[in-house]
């Protein structure tokens, strides 16, 4: 006796209700008594009476199993053909329905105990029809109405020509949405054409060509100045960011290469052609090469009436009329005809320019030594595009119009003025420095990845670098009272700008040798030094013993006071360091027109412009390293190196003054140096930046006993 479990229970009592229910039941089959048997029941029990039913529904099926598709009269059995049946005919003209009123549909009913549907209700429901995809290769046949959609709301029928499907929506019994299409849209969205790109070295010259600077292109592209270069050296870009890159090659092109006009000929009524009958000389142009003029006037090449005119210019259309023109009148004309060669008629038709009035002496002259113009390409060259575009603004004039801005803005107010263009010192000096560097050899990476040593600990602490800042005092002054004149070093921040900078990231490297190449932060033991009583310390005032990383101009410094020149220290002692490849010119035209600009300021008296100058160079400084106010420069190897500069620049005055034979008495941080003596003979007096002003001058003397 077998034991069937209880799904297989209910599948028998439902294929014998099909049975029943279809009058059927006399050839009710025994029930199957292998796994494979039993699982196949449920297909076998739909599968009856769908063969059945378009018997009883007058439709003669083949002998033989066919597929539905290659049988119309099985097709419209089994899935019927009614126009409310949800369907759809592809461009194939093949037609995809849903099993509706069809005998698959009554089998399945009878199978699973439905009712018969009301009138107007429509079926499948989404739940059971959650997709259909058909391929429709063949998108070029004619489109045929879409057909009306099932009676769930929101659901739609997708179609892009290819793939054909119906989409539920929510409440239809499932998912929101069916997301395949979805992602199948995105896929087809991301594959759109890319703009195309001229090629690399047409890039370059574009935007050389608009005098823009690869820092003010990649700023409104949204990359950096190295992704940038990337492309103009032959990479690619992608996706958005492409669009905008073509999207301004060729507005750039668009202005800088124009369309050229066409050339305008003269009208044909005001020609004057030949005489009928009559042959044209050999040699001359020809007839349409020139207007006839109402009244003759001077030739432009022998100064003599001519009837014809070329591009404007009177002109004897012939070079033998010139001759006949411009000969002394005491010699008599040779009688032989000279044939003109294609030199005389290229001479002939090439407008020139309209120069002075010659007398028939030097007209004679002229044409007898002078050579004929070459026909060919330089005849037609016109003048370059470029010689009548307004000269581009120079850094120093779009400086001196931003003064003249605010003064305008503020109705002459200097003081508001002043302000306003100190609180834009940050950004214009930015721009400054774009603009300095279009052009350049050396591209400014604005943003490189630095090493640990570089970084603050905390957010209001100090990174791990020594600039080597002075705060020296002599221990003792000469005996007696000394008066001591305090200089003020003018500029201090702005000469040091021209300092060895490094390029690139800084690499780490070992080894204890110094590449003069290169440039960084460097990790040493510094010497001892023995000469405080005198000088001060060319690392500043530094207590603690032991390595400490500094920067380029300070090892530079120790080194030139080890050799044999100075003699002054023994040479550090190099650890490891991080450089790159340097160049002391980096910021040399931004550092000359600050400079010129201040120097125009100072001959002027406009105390604007020199305020705003210092603003410049001394917040440029302030706010390369790591600053909320200055987001385009992040290069605190930079602040540290151009600040140390400033110091060794210090310390190599008062070295000067003390080789002089001054007494130096106090060295203080970039720009104040304290000395006994006639300083005027070592230093010169004014507000340049090569010249030193008094800031302070007092009597001292050291304490008896």
């Amino acid at each position: 006796m077998h034991h069937h479990s209880p799904p297989t229970r209910r599948a028998l009592l439902t294929a014998a209700s099909a049975l029943i229910l279809a009058d059927r039941a006399s050839v009710a089959p025994a029930a199957p008594g292998g796994r494979a048997a039993r699982d196949r029941l449920p297909t076998t029990a739909v599968h009856r009476p769908a063969t059945e039913c378009p018997a009883e529904r007058g439709r003669a099926l083949p002998a033989r199993a066919r597929a539905p598709d290659e049988h119309p009269t099985l097709r419209a059995g089994l899935f019927h053909a009614g126009p409310g049946e949800p369907s759809r005919t592809l461009a194939t003209a093949a037609t995809v329905r849903a099993p509706g009123d069809g005998c698959l549909a009554v089998a399945r009913d009878r199978l699973r105990g439905d009712r018969h549907r009301r009138p107007g209700r429509r079926r499948p429901s989404p739940r059971r029809w959650p997709g259909l995809r058909v391929r429709a290769p063949a998108a070029d046949l004619p489109r045929p109405a879409p057909p009306p959609l099932p009676a769930c709301p929101g659901a739609t029928l997708h179609d892009t020509g290819h793939w054909v499907g119906w989409r539920r929506a929510a409440g239809c019994g499932g998912r929101a949405a069916v997301t395949d299409f979805d992602a199948v849209d995105a896929l087809l969205a991301a594959v759109a054409p890319e703009a195309e790109l001229p090629a690399p070295e047409e890039r370059v010259r574009l935007r050389e060509s608009a005098r823009l600077s690869k820092a003010q292109v990649a700023r409104a592209l949204g990359v950096s100045p190295t992704t940038l270069a990337g492309w103009e050296a032959g990479r690619e870009p992608s996706g958005e960011t492409r669009t905008r890159y073509a999207y301004l090659l060729d507005g750039l092109r668009a202005k800088l290469d124009p369309p050229a006009a066409p050339a305008v000929s003269p009208p044909a009524q005001d020609r004057d052609p030949a005489p009928a009958g009559e042959p044209a000389p050999a040699g001359a142009p020809a007839a349409d090469d020139g207007d006839r003029l109402a009244e003759p006037r001077p030739c432009v090449l022998c100064g003599h009436p001519a009837h014809h005119e070329v591009a404007g210019f009177a002109q004897h259309l012939d070079p033998a009329d010139c001759e006949a023109a411009s000969a002394p009148r005491a010699v008599p004309a040779p009688a032989t005809e000279r044939p003109a060669g294609p030199r005389s008629a290229a001479a002939a038709a090439r407008p020139t320019r309209p120069s002075p009035r010659r007398t028939p002496a030097e007209s004679a002259g002229a044409a007898t030594t002078a050579p004929a113009p070459r026909a060919g390409k330089a005849a037609g060259r016109t003048p370059s595009k470029r010689a009548f575009q307004e000269p581009a603004p120079t850094p120093l004039g779009t400086l001196q119009d931003s003064v003249r801005a605010a003064l305008e803005r503020h109705g002459g107010d200097t003081e508001a003025a002043t302000a306003d263009l100190v609180r834009t010192a940050i950004p214009d000096a930015m721009a400054l420095l774009d603009q300095c560097r279009t052009g350049a050899r050396y591209e400014i990476v604005a943003h490189p990845p630095l090493p640990n040593i570089l970084r603050k600990k905390t957010s209001r602490g100090a990174d791990e670098i020594w600039e080597a800042r002075p705060k020296w005092t002599r221990p003792a002054l000469p005996p007696g009272p000394q008066e001591i004149t305090a200089l003020d070093i003018n500029g201090a921040y702005l000469s040091a700008l021209k300092t060895h900078l490094p390029l690139g990231a800084l690499e780490h490297h070992t080894g204890g040798t110094h590449d003069r190449r290169r440039a960084g932060v460097h990790l040493v033991t510094p010497p001892e030094w023995h000469h405080e009583h005198e000088l001060p310390n060319p690392l500043g005032s530094r207590d603690e013993p032991g390595p400490l990383w500094v920067t380029e101009p300070t090892l530079r410094l120790l080194l030139r006071l080890s050799s044999p020149a100075y003699g002054l220290c023994e040479p550090p002692v190099i650890h490891e360091s991080f450089t790159s490849g340097s160049t002391e010119n980096l910021l040399e035209k931004f550092r000359t027109t600050l400079r010129e600009a201040r120097a125009e300021a100072l001959a002027a008296g406009d105390d604007v412009t020199l305020e705003y100058v210092k603003a410049m160079y001394s917040k440029f400084v302030a706010t390369m390293g790591e600053s909320n106010y200055n987001r385009e420069l992040y290069r605190p190897d930079w602040m540290h190196i151009i600040r140390s500069q400033a110091f060794a620049n210090l310390w190599t005055k008062a070295y000067k003054a003390y080789e002089s034979g001054l007494t130096v008495v106090r060295a203080m941080g970039t720009d104040e140096l304290h000395v006994i003596g006639d300083w005027r003979r070592v230093f010169p007096e004014g507000r340049g930046v090569t010249e030193v002003k008094v800031k302070d001058v007092y009597t001292a003397q050291d304490d008896e006993g």
